[in-house]
């Protein structure tokens, strides 16, 4: 089975001030797009193995102009593929995701009078995530799980070029343009019993 869907946005708001003049003009254009396919099961080592794979792309400009933008004009561009497959040999369920993806994040720099974001410049990231878990039955009612996983994610324009006031949080915001990939690793383990409408997880 295939399925797809396509978002796409296009938002705008103005910061006006007491005397009713335009302080900034705020404008959020962008397109979500995601593809993926699911594959029949397929018998594997005495059990079945069912997933589905895809992609997704996502395509963002963000401008402010005026006296209280604190982030420059951006464009951001990303495309990720991915896959998750479950095995499931016996009463056990194990599974496998993984999602590798590219990111280029461009600020426009200082324009329209602005002298505090520098000159044009752009980012380009790889992030990886993978994840691996498992569910183990241990009698009717107990099952045990575990899940491992590992995260990637490429900053954001406000976190890479931001610089000034944000008036609506009254924080000063200052972005770094150095800045690297965020990763993080988590591990869960559970223990779960149910008994009709009784639950209990651990």
């Amino acid at each position: 089975a295939v399925s797809g869907q396509w978002l796409y946005s296009d938002y705008q708001h103005q910061e006006i001030e007491g005397g009713g003049e335009i302080a900034t003009t705020f404008k959020n254009r962008g397109s979500d797009l995601r593809l993926q396919a699911e594959h029949a099961r397929l018998a594997l080592g005495g059990g079945s193995l069912g997933g589905v794979f895809g992609l997704q792309a996502e395509d963002a400009d963000f401008s402010a102009l005026g006296e209280e933008a604190f982030v420059p004009g951006t464009s951001t561009r990303q495309f990720a593929v991915f896959a998750l497959e479950e095995w499931t040999p016996g009463n056990v369920s194990l599974s496998l995701g993984a999602r590798l993806g590219h990111a280029r994040v461009a600020s426009d720099g200082d324009t329209a009078g602005q002298t505090q974001f520098g000159p044009a410049q752009s980012r380009s990231f790889t992030p990886f995530s993978a994840a691996l878990g498992g569910i183990y039955p241990l009698a009717p009612s107990w099952q045990l799980s575990a899940n491992l996983a590992y995260t990637e994610r490429a900053p954001t324009f406000y976190e890479l070029y931001a610089n000034g006031l944000h008036v609506a949080t009254g924080a000063y915001e200052v972005g770094n343009p150095d800045m690297g990939i965020e990763k993080g690793s988590n591990l869960d383990l559970a223990i779960a019993w149910k008994d009709g409408v009784n639950r209990f997880k651990a």
